[in-house]
């Protein structure tokens, strides 16, 4: 099945099945924010033979995670970049998995839901260790009154 035509499935996470108001409020957000993060390729909704929008489970889950990123202060720009990376980083452990054979899956205990990454953080330097391995002091800036300022 195409994205494009929506068609009722209950079992088909993709298929597009809610209006645009109905989508909205089962996320907690106006249409419009719902039209804009379309406009913005931030999802792509299936649309019905007449044009209406049909949001699927799996629009609803990405508009959930648009949410929740914008709550965490990042900007569309950002949240479309974080997207992305997440959806790429999906493909290819997907890629993974089914390029391995079955015994080593169960071998290494994996399973089908992808893994938490640990973000790695920089930590200060320690007594003896060298100054570029830990945090580096920060750079002041010079107001511009002081820059243009002619010395006295």
């Amino acid at each position: 099945m195409t994205r494009s035509h929506a068609e009722h499935d209950p079992g088909c996470g993709v298929c597009g099945v809610y209006g645009i108001s109905v989508a909205a409020e089962l996320v907690g957000m106006a249409p419009q924010s719902l039209r804009l993060y379309e406009q913005r390729g931030l999802l792509e909704p299936a649309r019905s033979t007449g044009g209406t929008r049909r949001y699927s489970s799996e629009d609803l889950e990405r508009l959930h995670r648009i949410a929740e990123l914008l709550s965490n202060g990042v900007n569309l720009t950002g949240v479309a970049m974080v997207l992305d990376l997440q959806d790429t980083n999906a493909r290819l452990r997907a890629d993974r998995d089914a390029t391995r054979p079955d015994s080593d899956q169960e071998s290494r205990g994996s399973s089908s839901s992808p893994q938490p990454v640990a973000t790695p953080r920089r930590l200060p330097a320690s007594d003896g260790a060298p100054a570029h391995l830990g945090h580096t002091a920060p750079t002041r800036r010079r107001s511009a009154a002081r820059r243009r300022r002619s010395p006295a």
